[in-house]
């Protein structure tokens, strides 16, 4: 209960009864967290951050500093730290360095003498080499998770996608450096994949935990939606500043984020995730209840260390990564690769009505669009739901979008339906956003038990790319062996492919904890109690 005669938040003490919120309320301040939305003040937040002596959640009394907390080792200016607009932009960064070849590409085709002039088999190499690099880059992130924490391991990654535009800046698009540059590029691309989902998974409440998951994809597609409309200027030194400047912000903005609870209680620090918990709830949260219950699920978990071994001795680890992998593999094979690297070339063939340029930042706008619907609908209609909405349409969109090509390829004159090329990439586009876009990672973030999330996620991740890759290489040449056409319905009969399996082995994993996760891959139930669910007092 909360003293009446209390008139500043900051005065409030908690006596009796805990205080429990509504977790919705609390999205707020997790999207201050996840996606800089807003100010986020630590000292009304969590009160370890105020001078003097705290109690912590376990019992113990820690003595606090004006100037630097003792348990976050959070710097505290004035009595309160300032949390301007600090945001997670790493999905951001993946989702320009993606979507850089769209526009790139063609300015490089077109201008040889200005910026190196690369063929057709160097600029199928750009593309491709990303994918490569993300292979490479995600065995490192795996290894700095599990060693230094999440958040070095977030912080770290945008390093290379740094470096790699400034390596395009400076060497003025020679083949040879911009394949250096996709590669590091990659390396962080593949980063990203691991780390971004396991910190959102690891710091969100059940009940909104899809949510946040949705607004990494937001990110990530606010990211490719940029790059396409800077490209529209068809400068190239202008297209590599912008991507140049977001890992830059990224890398000063983050610096001040929370570490994990999960991490720490992972490795013996239970103060540090305490206070850590209670910033991410707020002061007014009692954080006892949960705390308690992520400590039994990590102790649970870290039974068996997280090695190689570990993960594929245990069923339920096995299993989970299995799933992971199908997921991961369905993704791949759907196309999107393909789509979002050629989105200019497949309009341009298509003979579509509309210029490629225009259609391209049309398809970049409905994936920001799609994005944000489908964060509000994950928590709402499921995970596995919106896998299987979403495999069906997309194999119906490229069914569509091979028939359109099948004709063309036998000169028939499709000029008065030039819209349909884009109308079927924008439904395969929105259903990809909504279902088999984020959702593969989110629900790999909470199947893979914690004590091998990081070197399973890193298994995961890098056989992803190497599919990717594997797919944005072979495009070229299977589109001139068997036609547009066919090239499509094989994506699209993966996609019906991908349909079954979900209906078959995806467990839905909406609003349940972590450790009812596992404990339903081995085939263990549990009634959820009710006295267990937050209420609002």
């Amino acid at each position: 209960m909360v003293k009446s005669n209390a008139t500043n938040i900051l005065e409030m003490d908690v006596v009796d009864a805990p205080v429990r919120e509504n977790p919705s309320r609390r999205l707020p301040q997790y999207l201050a967290a996840i996606a800089g939305i807003g100010e986020v003040e630590l000292e009304e937040m969590n009160p370890h951050l105020r001078g003097g002596r705290v109690e912590n959640h376990l019992g113990k009394t820690t003595p606090g500093s004006p100037d630097r907390d003792s348990n976050l080792d959070l710097p505290v200016l004035s009595g309160r730290a300032q949390h301007d607009k600090q945001p997670t932009l790493t999905a951001f960064c993946a989702g320009t360095t993606l979507g850089w070849t769209s526009p790139a590409i063609p300015i490089l085709l077109n201008d040889p003498a200005g910026n190196g002039g690369l063929t057709p088999e160097e600029a199928s190499w750009t593309g491709a080499l990303l994918a490569l690099g993300a292979v490479l880059g995600a065995p490192p992130t795996g290894y700095l998770m599990g060693r230094y924490g999440r958040k070095k391991a977030v912080l770290a990654l945008g390093v290379p996608f740094a470096v790699s535009f400034i390596m395009i800046l400076v060497t003025g698009g020679s083949p040879l450096w911009l394949y250096v540059a996709r590669l590091l590029a990659g390396m962080g691309l593949g980063g990203v994949v691991v780390a971004a989902p396991i910190y959102v998974t690891e710091i969100a409440e059940d009940s909104i935990r899809g949510e946040l998951g949705g607004i990494l994809q937001i990110m990530f597609n606010l990211g490719i939606l940029f790059v396409y409309s800077v490209g529209a200027s068809e400068s190239y030194n202008v297209l590599n500043l912008s991507c140049l400047a977001i890992p830059l912000i990224f890398l000063a903005a983050f610096l001040w984020m929370p570490e994990t609870p999960h991490f720490y209680l992972a490795t013996h620090q239970k103060s540090r995730a305490a206070s850590s918990l209670q910033w991410l709830r707020g002061a007014r949260r009692d954080v006892t209840y949960e705390l308690n219950a992520l400590q039994l699920a990590v102790e649970e978990s870290a039974r068996n260390r997280g090695s190689f071994n570990d993960l594929v001795s245990s069923q339920a680890s096995r299993k989970a990564l299995l799933i992971s992998m199908g997921l991961v593999a369905f993704q791949q094979l759907s196309g999107i690769c393909v789509v979002l690297f050629f989105t200019q070339s497949i309009f341009h063939d298509a003979g579509s009505s509309l210029s490629p340029t225009l259609c391209t930042i049309l398809v970049g706008l409905v994936m920001v669009l799609a994005a944000c619907v489908g964060s509000q609908l994950v928590d709402r209609a499921g995970r596995k739901i919106l896998l299987l909405v979403s495999g069906v349409f997309m194999f119906l969109s490229l069914f569509t979008l091979g028939l359109y090509f099948f004709f063309l390829e036998r000169n028939y004159d499709l000029k008065r339906i030039g819209w349909l090329p884009l109308v079927s990439v924008v439904v395969y586009i929105i259903t990809y956003v909504l279902g088999f876009g984020p959702l593969p990672w989110t629900v790999m973030a909470e199947i893979l038990p914690a004590n091998v999330k990081s070197v399973g996620g890193s298994i995961v991740s890098a056989f992803c790319w190497a599919l990717s890759f594997i797919v944005c290489k072979l495009f070229v040449s299977l589109v001139g062996l068997m036609g547009s056409s066919l090239v499509f319905w094989l994506f699209g009969f993966f996609c019906v492919v991908a349909t079954l399996f979900v209906f078959c082995c995806v467990p839905e994993t909406k609003g349940r904890s972590l450790q009812q996760i596992q404990d339903e891959l081995v085939g263990i139930r549990k009634k959820t109690n009710p006295l267990q669910n937050d209420k609002v007092i």
